[in-house]
């Protein structure tokens, strides 16, 4: 017998309250350079932080773990997750 092959993502079982962020951040090559935002997308990437550091601190207010995952397209020392993130 042939058996299908099954791809899982994600798998999640438990009763503990978790919030997971999947994050895929806009590339640092996309997009034409304007002198506003001279790295494309990177506007955009600090938006993505800045949101990011509301649902850090409401999961944290209430004792909720979280989990960041996926393709920030940006470095630990970038803007979008110093400043953003904090």
């Amino acid at each position: 017998a042939v058996r299908p092959m099954v791809r899982v993502d994600l798998l999640v079982d438990g009763v503990a309250p978790l919030t997971v962020v999947f994050l895929h951040g806009k590339s640092r090559r996309s997009g034409a350079s304007v002198a506003e935002d001279p790295m494309p997308g990177s506007r955009l990437r600090l938006a993505y932080g800045v949101a990011l550091r509301e649902v850090a601190g409401q999961c944290g207010a209430a004792g909720i773990p979280l989990v960041v995952m996926g393709d920030i397209n940006d470095e630990p020392t970038s803007r979008s997750l110093t400043v953003g993130a904090g």
